[in-house]
């Protein structure tokens, strides 16, 4: 048991150990100013939500210090990246006005200068601020309108990505049926993409609504028949 124990610590320390390392590697990436605006926010995003989960404290500096350069060099997507990369740190932190008001200064940057791919992911990212709380009419506002940007730009992976949060929130809701739908829809675009990975995930979703509306189902019914039962109990029992 002991020595079972040891691998498992001695495994967990050479996950975190190699975790750190990634996070440490690709922040260096960001503070090499040679490299291209582009190449250093691809990095951060790459590492920011276990930035998030993990150091939150170096995510809001690293926001802070993405919004002062952006100040600094007076560019707008930059910007934009700054503050979508501090929404997602209140969104970790549950403090969804804060997320929210950071999403939608994002969302107006990049819609101000034509960047609709991330208008569209943002959108989404608003979408699943709204899920949290259980504020299902937003957060189908937000969905269909990531689908919209999505289907007009002819994105497909991220058509797939808005069926899907579609579907959540109508999982959410006890609709398992339209979940069903949006959920398969999704998948099928993954599998067409060839993306078996993605593909799966979403068969999971898929199955995990079969599962919940057949249960439903069967709820529903067990209801109704000791309803039934009852009142011919309460019928024979009469003189």
């Amino acid at each position: 048991m002991r020595k079972l124990l040891l691998l498992y610590l001695i495994s967990w320390m050479g996950i975190v150990s190699s975790m750190a390392q990634n996070i440490d590697s690709l922040w260096s990436i960001w503070n090499d100013q040679g490299l291209n605006e582009s190449t250093r926010i691809k990095a951060i995003k790459t590492f920011s939500n276990r930035l998030n989960e993990h150091n939150p404290e170096r995510a809001i500096f690293l926001s802070d210090s993405m919004l002062q350069a952006a100040g600094e060099q007076g560019d707008p997507i930059l910007k934009a990246h700054a503050h979508w990369l501090k929404g997602d740190y209140f969104y970790y932190q549950y403090t969804y006005d804060s997320a929210l008001s950071h999403y939608l200064s994002s969302i107006s940057l990049f819609k101000d200068n034509n960047y609709m791919h991330e208008t569209a992911m943002v959108s989404d990212m608003i979408s699943n601020n709204y899920l949290r709380q259980h504020n299902y009419v937003k957060a189908q506002e937000f969905s269909s309108k990531s689908l919209d940007i999505n289907t007009t730009i002819n994105d497909s992976a991220g058509i797939a990505a808005s069926y899907k949060n579609i579907g959540v929130n109508y999982y959410y809701q006890g609709e398992f049926v339209n979940s069903l739908k949006y959920f398969q829809i999704a998948r099928d675009l993954y599998l067409e993409l060839a993306r078996p990975n993605w593909a799966n995930n979403y068969s999971f979703y898929t199955a995990m609504s079969a599962i919940s509306f057949n249960f439903a189902v069967t709820l529903s019914a067990t209801s109704y028949n000791v309803t039934l039962h009852l009142a011919t109990l309460s019928l024979n029992a009469q003189p």
